[in-house]
């Protein structure tokens, strides 16, 4: 038998294999709060980071303006051919 792990962030049972819990914390995680706190947080620093470089623009152009992100796509799908 198995034995049950406990998510780092909760303390509730993990089903499974369980999350990487970074950048929370160094343990292993629930879908739910894989869910809620890993993935938002990941997100928020990749924005984060992105915003403080200088000149790009970055991905907050892409958010902002969805078309632009699209175009940006379709120009280098057609770029590295089918």
């Amino acid at each position: 038998m198995t034995p049950v792990q406990t998510c780092s962030i909760c303390n509730g049972a993990i089903v499974g294999h369980g999350n990487d819990a970074q950048p929370i914390n160094d343990g292993r995680c629930c879908a739910q709060c894989y869910t809620r706190h890993v993935i938002p947080e990941r997100a928020r620093r990749i924005l984060e980071s992105d915003a403080k470089r200088e000149g790009n623009g970055g991905i907050m152009h892409f958010l902002r303006d969805p078309g632009r992100g699209l175009a940006v796509a379709v120009r280098f799908v057609g770029a590295i051919g089918p």
